[in-house]
């Protein structure tokens, strides 16, 4: 993965999906963050808590590139005030890293009211060093990632904190719309590292069974994709995963990518499967009374289960989708997507991909 081939939007907008995402999952869903339309104002986010009036206004900032090797660097441009005080309004900064979570170790969350006046340019320069032995004014405002949920509600409205890692019973809270969210910023962001920014991820006003939209440079073709996991394994070490039998749609041109997450870790899991719609139909997945499709395999290459064959490594999963999207353009509409390890192996040396 090379990083510097981003584009700055690029690079923005997986911190704000990483966010979102995080979010949610140290909070179990107590915690919403909204994004503002149209982005004009230097709010990037709205923090609340659902069902109750207070809310605080996010500029978020990250970087991947150190100054001199040692500093992060964030020039925040001040907000459209309606009024001169800066109550309710915060920086959060951080360190962009090409791998789940996509945000390093720490945070950075300043309260505007802690920053100088607004220079005559509009805009403050935050320096502050990535790690904590070199000291910064900053410092007082550094947190470890796995206290974002307690230092958001503190910030919001002085709320309770929140255990890491949530307990069980706690993570049961976040609803299938949260966790399917999750899963969705999570594939996001992987198709734009793992392609080094060549994969272009968009995502449908309306959501009737494909949560993701993929092409790329080339404009030529497009994927619909739905995103499927879960959080954890059960007894037996396997992967559940659930489709609504009514938002399911065989198709050649439509994907389903089933992930996993190590809540404790706070990252994707390792592996995870990618199957043409019309393949998982013909593998006969058992349906439940509430019309969902169950989906139940281990995640690991040694076992011999009949999905093996789909199971790749996350980081390969953005090549699958380039090689997809290349043997679209190749082929037309006749196209049969290859999604097994040794059909994508041959498709890429036909296409002559690396």
């Amino acid at each position: 993965m090379r990083a510097d081939l981003l584009s700055r939007a690029q690079k923005g907008g997986v911190s704000e999906y990483a966010v979102d995402s995080l979010t949610l999952l140290t909070t179990c869903g107590d915690l919403h963050l909204a994004q503002p339309l149209p982005d004009d104002a230097g709010i990037d986010r709205v923090l609340f808590r659902p069902g109750l009036p207070r809310s605080a206004a996010l500029q978020l900032k990250s970087a991947m590139a150190l100054v001199r090797g040692r500093y992060l660097h964030f020039r925040v441009h001040a907000p459209r005030f309606s009024s001169g005080s800066r109550e309710g309004y915060y920086i959060f900064g951080c360190h962009l890293v090409p791998h789940s979570p996509w945000i390093d170790r720490e945070f950075f969350f300043i309260p505007a009211t802690a920053l100088p006046a607004v220079p005559p340019n509009g805009a403050w320069n935050i320096r502050v060093p990535l790690h904590t032995r070199r000291k910064s004014k900053y410092d007082r405002f550094r947190h470890p990632l796995t206290d974002l949920g307690t230092v958001l509600s503190s910030a919001l409205d002085g709320g309770p904190a929140y255990p890491f890692p949530p307990p069980r019973e706690q993570l049961r809270k976040l609803s299938s719309t949260a966790t399917g969210r999750l899963f969705e910023n999570e594939l996001a962001c992987l198709a734009t590292f793992g392609s080094d920014g060549a994969l272009h991820v968009w995502r449908p006003m309306v959501d009737l069974g494909e949560d993701l939209g993929v092409t790329d440079d080339a404009q030529a073709a497009s994927l619909r994709v739905q995103v499927k996991g879960c959080l954890g394994l059960d007894f037996r070490g396997r992967v559940h995963a659930y489709i609504h039998e009514r938002t399911f749609r065989e198709s050649r041109f439509n994907l389903v990518v089933i992930l996993w997450y190590l809540v404790e870790e706070l990252r994707l899991a390792d592996y995870g499967w990618v199957f043409r719609t019309d393949e998982l139909a013909d593998l006969s997945l058992h349906r439940r009374p509430d019309g969902q499709l169950e989906f139940i395999a281990p995640p690991t290459p040694r076992s011999r289960n009949q999905f093996r064959p789909w199971l790749y490594r996350v980081e390969e999963i953005p090549g699958v989708l380039q090689t997809a999207l290349a043997y679209i353009r190749e082929e037309g509409p006749a196209a049969v997507l290859p999604t097994r390890r040794a059909e994508v192996a041959d498709a890429r040396r036909r296409l002559r991909l690396r």
